[in-house]
């Protein structure tokens, strides 16, 4: 009998010798762009969301005209001598249809938006400001300070024209 190989993925570690990602700075916000609803969801970091998990993706939004809209803002902090702050914020969409079990994204917008917010930029022009207004309400709420603390980040939100 063959043994199955097994493949070993590892996204942390402590070992010098091998670039790997430390995602342990890094939470994904999901804003619910129809409910207005904010909130995080860790199970986005390998794309099990609540409202992914079950939903078949395409890369073509024309699979999905009656999907409702998402927003995934990836959250890098970090902590300074005033405490922690937002060091990055990169932003994905998604379109899912829950009822039709179908969605569309694109996994490279996820990943690129993650790798900004992870090298410490910003790069959120993809939001409306109703939908940043939100976010920024949500991050207060969520970890008071943090705003307040993130002059960088404050500075793109307040800088948003549509």
């Amino acid at each position: 009998m063959s043994e199955k190989k097994k493949i070993n993925f590892t996204i942390m570690s402590d070992q010098k010798k091998h670039k790997t990602m430390d995602l342990s700075s890094i939470a994904p916000v999901i804003i619910d762009c129809t409910d207005k609803e904010v909130f995080v969801d860790m199970g986005a970091l390998h794309a099990r969301s609540k409202v992914e998990r079950g939903i078949k993706f395409s890369t073509n939004p024309s699979d999905v005209p009656n999907g409702k809209a998402y927003i995934i803002v990836w959250i890098s902090t970090s902590t300074n001598d005033a405490g922690n702050y937002i060091h990055g914020a990169g932003v994905s969409k998604m379109t899912i249809d829950a009822e039709e079990r179908t969605g569309y994204k694109l996994l490279a917008e996820h990943v690129n938006a993650m790798d900004v917010a992870m090298k410490g930029r910003f790069s959120l022009s993809d939001m409306t400001s109703e939908e940043r207004q939100l976010l920024q309400q949500f991050l207060e709420s969520y970890k008071p300070g943090i705003i307040e603390n993130s002059p960088a980040f404050v500075q793109i939100l307040e800088n948003h024209t549509e």
